[in-house]
């Protein structure tokens, strides 16, 4: 199989593999649930990315954390945020 082919392929294994842990968390560990609660409970500021589209689309090589160049690039999207609930 020609490697292009075979990086299509894995790629899109790895995007189902994605997609499914997505969904399982969102089953297990509902964010009305768990995460609205703790900060709820706690008082503390809380920031979901999901909520602003400009956190979104970032893809994270192995599931859990971005790459070093998307580690930037997140940080300085996400710096605003935290400056607001932070009120700084």
């Amino acid at each position: 199989m020609p490697q292009s082919r075979n990086k299509s392929s894995k790629s899109r294994q790895w995007s189902a593999r994605v997609t499914q842990r997505k969904k399982l968390e969102d089953r297990e560990t509902p964010r009305t649930a768990i995460g609205d609660r703790v900060i709820k409970d706690t008082a503390a500021p809380g920031i979901y990315y999901e909520d602003f589209p400009e956190l979104l689309g970032f893809t994270c090589p192995e599931s859990s954390y971005l790459s070093a160049g998307d580690s930037v690039k997140f940080s300085k999207r996400l710096a605003p945020h935290l400056r607001t609930a932070l009120q700084m």
